[in-house]
């Protein structure tokens, strides 16, 4: 495309330049109007070339902006996400800006039920899974946590109740709690499965950022 464009403009600017000879009876008048046109094309060309790059660059501008609010929006839900889970011996909370502490290993193997308050509590997240803007890759990696479906056929006592903070459901006529998705999941499984996404959330940001920063994410 650079060769097409550089060709053009050279034979245009010959052209320009050795018309005025052939069509005026006068040098003098020739080299004043070839001047003129010649001054003329570089204004358009300049044009041009602006016009070629704000195409490219400005919209791909544009758009990796909106990417990194999204991607900002979706650190800031994430870093303020709490999950509790209850069992009949205790609660164990679990915090997006802390999982690197390993303070949950000791109930890695305990398995895990879900109920409505999961799907509402975290709505901010799922919305931002919607957005146009959030990349793939990160979007793949909130997939498998995404409420599809609640099967509840469980005996509770045997596992764990995740819960959303400020989203009791314990109250409600029609409280229930299953497995996410139908699928048995450990403490363990559901805390790498966030970690990958908050991962890839951090390193999304540090490989499309041109300075170097850190992140207020983890809990020192």
């Amino acid at each position: 495309m650079k060769k097409i464009v550089t060709s053009t403009l050279f034979i245009v600017i010959v052209i320009c330049v050795t018309l005025p000879f052939f069509l005026n009876s006068t040098t003098n008048n020739s080299l004043v109007v070839s001047s003129n046109m010649i001054s003329a094309l570089a204004s358009l060309a300049t044009l041009f070339i602006a016009v070629l790059l704000y195409s490219k660059y400005g919209v791909e501008k544009s758009i990796l902006d909106k990417q990194t609010e999204t991607v900002l929006r979706l650190l800031t839900e994430l870093k303020k996400t709490r999950f509790l889970c209850e069992w009949s011996d205790g609660v164990l909370q679990l915090r997006l800006d802390r999982l690197q502490d390993k303070y949950w290993k000791e109930y890695e193997d305990k398995k895990l039920l879900f109920d409505g308050g999961y799907a509402e509590g975290l709505k901010d997240i799922w919305d931002i899974t919607e957005d146009v803007f959030l990349p793939v890759e990160i979007a793949d990696k909130i997939d498998p946590l995404i409420v599809q479906v609640i099967i509840g056929d469980q005996k509770r006592k045997d596992y764990m109740v995740v819960e959303i903070p400020g989203y009791p459901q314990k109250l409600k006529e029609n409280h229930f709690f299953g497995l996410l998705n139908g699928k048995q999941m450990t403490v363990r499984e559901f805390v790498l499965l966030w970690s990958a996404v908050t991962d890839a959330t951090k390193k999304w940001l540090k490989e499309h950022s041109s300075i170097s920063f850190d992140l207020n994410f983890e809990k020192k």
